[in-house]
């Protein structure tokens, strides 16, 4: 016998749990080690600091958001959320009067929005059959009596439809990035504890909860920024003295690698996500 899959958990305030991964995930500390070794540390050195490393001026260790660890998954985390996207449901909950919601620091972009629907007050007579409680249109108030045709149901639902078009205001919203108020007008009204979903573009980024896909494509760009930062301190000088001679340094090379591969990685973006949803219809 098939099992039927569990429910998923309803999105918080904050958002769905994520139950992604399939432990693939991993830490910034194992990111970084990755990077390093693509770099060739192990076997030749590196000049990246790391969190712990310390000042060869100073002797003070360096603060988390003054080494290159640091500038390298700010681009990379800037990058991923900005050109690949994450896209979030969080509840908004809504208050009768309040037209204007702060949505949380994480939000880069609101792309859409379902508010509570209100229940119309029972009708009693179908008004668009041609006669009330009949077998020939159905007995649609009554759910225990089956009904024989469909027509009456199409036309219960237009009438429907048509009556919360009269009585009630088609409403529309706009999210102001800049000072992350989401605004929504007219303003909602119904109950107090009312909850409406939002769909946002997150700027949260967690590379311990990604797909296989997504985290692949964060490595890459990675290991990109890491290459620019360090080809950027070995063009500094086109060589080094050591004890058996001077040592040619790479700097040129890793730039112009890293624009190859750079190019390779927003060509298989678009070949693999969606930066921005289309718009059909």
């Amino acid at each position: 016998m098939a099992t039927i899959p569990p429910e998923p958990p309803p999105p918080g305030p904050l958002g769905e749990t994520s139950l992604s991964g399939y432990g693939s995930g991993m830490t910034e500390e194992k990111l970084w080690r990755y990077v390093r070794r693509h770099l060739g540390g192990g076997i030749t050195d590196v000049e990246l600091t790391s969190k712990g490393d310390r000042d060869p001026v100073t002797g003070l260790p360096y603060e988390d958001d003054d080494t290159h660890q640091y500038d390298c998954f700010s681009d990379a985390r800037r990058w991923f959320a900005y050109r690949v996207g994450f896209r979030k449901i969080i509840q908004v909950q809504v208050k009768a009067g309040q037209g204007a919601y702060l949505m949380p620091p994480e939000t880069i972009d609101v792309l859409d929005l379902q508010l509570p629907n209100f229940q119309l007050p029972t009708i009693d007579a179908d008004q668009f059959s041609y006669t009330y409680y009949t077998l020939l249109f159905g007995q649609w108030t009554n759910p225990s009596v089956a009904p024989l045709p469909y027509s009456d149901l199409v036309q219960r639902l237009q009438y429907l439809e048509q009556i919360g078009r009269i009585f009630s205001t088609d409403r529309d919203w706009e999210y102001h990035a800049n000072s992350r108020v989401l605004e929504i007008y007219p303003a909602p009204g119904g109950a107090l504890g009312s909850v409406g979903l939002a769909t946002i573009w997150s700027y949260h980024i967690d590379s311990t909860v990604m797909d296989p896909q997504d985290l692949d494509l964060f490595k890459r760009k990675l290991v990109i920024c890491a290459m620019r930062i360090l080809g950027n301190i070995r063009s500094k000088f086109d060589s080094m003295p050591t004890v058996g001679g001077d040592r040619g340094l790479n700097g040129q090379d890793l730039y112009s690698n890293a624009d190859l591969l750079e190019d390779r990685l927003e060509q298989d973006v678009l070949n693999w996500k969606r930066s921005v949803p289309l718009i059909t219809g």
